[in-house]
């Protein structure tokens, strides 16, 4: 029986767009490789952003099917499996840098696959196993019988769950109660210290984790208020309006339960304030301020929202409106000039992004071509998103970059035709 194999060592590299003609087995399976027609690519998130060589690189793991198209065997016998690629784009301009295979094997065989993270030039992720393959070409490094035989006194250490390896501040792991650390270049796992989350090792870049991903959804990367500095943005229910003196609550937030978005896409409108510091007012009967709470700081003040003023926007309705965030409570802020970006889905419409400048006014906007969006990845001057639009066996994964200076987008759309 055919089993699955780690590439290991001067794995050749694939150009995007074309199929591969050969899967790589163990000597005692195939002498030559096994010929085979691969399946357009599936996307197995999270994604993983890293700067390799000053390039600012977008590395993600796809899943392809494969089928053995050998002559000499009967239609209908012959092998069917999956393989794992890893390919790596420019984050600005989504052109490919390289696409390289890692392991094959049965299908359903690799359900828990994915990018664990990067550091020195090594992305650690998971196949059946933990593997090392480099972030310059995708070359694959070790699999899990390797680091065994750097390591050997780990023994089985390297074939735990996926959810053992995490990014710290290297890959650590746990094993057999003690805790280990894997260096990205030896692929040596030595002791770890017990208190150690957030320790710098001087001889290495900090890592890159993965980004986080979910189901999509209205809810989905976005927050309903955000601070900027000394300002404060929320976007409440058009129903009502957040009041002068409404003091700050739990998680930071300003805006009262009755004000937050609902999931059915009520409409929202853009309001902001400033921040000062005091004695919340006095409720009246109603639930309205009767004060405004205005007076010298004593004990126990706290902030306040400071003259609250509704900002005109572009959109005549706002609909499942949100600051976006990466998957965090806190919400990107773009580098250089003070702004936020507000994300938002109206009914029947496919989300799109608008750069807020700190006055609240529109600096540019840009639809989305997908309506579901599971994955965010900022940067410094680019923002990449990762969406899917159709079902089942239409479904697409749909990689969209946006320059953050004037919102152009470049879109790259990984399946189903695409390459």
């Amino acid at each position: 029986m055919r089993r699955r194999t780690m590439l290991i060592g001067g794995v050749s590299v694939l150009m995007l767009g074309g199929l591969a003609t050969c899967v790589f087995w163990p000597e005692d399976e195939a002498e030559q490789g096994l010929p085979v027609t691969l399946g357009f690519p599936r996307l197995i998130p999270p994604l993983v952003r890293a700067t390799i060589a000053g390039q600012d690189r977008v590395f993600m793991l796809v899943r392809r099917t494969e089928t053995e198209n050998n002559p000499n065997v009967p239609p209908g016998t012959g092998w069917r499996g999956e393989r794992l690629e890893i390919r790596a784009y420019d984050a600005a301009t989504l052109a490919p840098i390289f696409a390289a295979p890692v392991i094959s094997g049965r299908t359903g065989g690799f359900r828990t696959a994915g990018l664990i993270g990067e550091q020195a030039a090594t992305i650690w992720l998971y196949g059946d196993a933990l593997g090392a393959v480099s972030a310059v070409d995708g070359q694959v490094f070790l699999g899990g019988e390797g680091f065994a035989a750097v390591t050997p006194q780990l023994g089985g250490a390297f074939n735990q769950a996926r959810d053992t390896y995490r990014m710290e501040e290297a890959l650590v792991f746990a094993f057999l109660g003690a805790r280990y650390r894997m260096d990205p270049r030896s692929f040596a796992a030595t002791p770890a210290p017990e208190r150690d989350q957030g320790v710098m090792d001087a001889a290495f870049p900090p890592p890159a984790r993965p980004a986080l991903f979910g189901a999509g959804g209205p809810a989905a990367f976005r927050v309903a208020e955000a601070l900027l500095d000394d300002a404060w943005f929320g976007l409440p229910l058009a129903s009502g309006r957040p009041n002068d003196g409404q003091p700050q609550g739990a998680e930071r937030r300003f805006l009262p339960a009755s004000l937050q978005p609902d999931t059915r896409g009520a409409p929202q409108r853009l309001w902001r304030a400033g921040i000062r510091r005091g004695m919340p007012p006095v409720a009246a009967e109603s639930g309205s301020f009767q004060s405004s709470g205005r007076g010298d700081p004593v004990a126990g003040d706290r902030l306040l929202l400071d003259r609250p003023t509704e900002v005109a926007t572009t959109s005549a309705t706002l609909q499942f409106a949100g600051f976006l965030t990466a998957g965090t409570a806190e919400p990107l802020r773009p580098a250089g000039a003070p702004g936020l970006l507000l994300l938002q889905q109206p009914t029947n419409a496919p989300p799109s992004l608008t750069r807020l400048g700190a006055d609240g006014r529109a600096l540019w906007t840009t639809m989305f071509g997908f309506p579901r969006l599971i994955s965010v990845l900022p940067g410094e001057s680019t923002l990449v998103l990762v969406g899917q639009r159709g079902s089942g066996t239409t479904e697409q994964d749909v990689i969209t970059s946006i320059a953050l200076a004037d919102g152009q987008a470049r879109e790259l759309v990984l399946n189903f035709g695409s390459g």
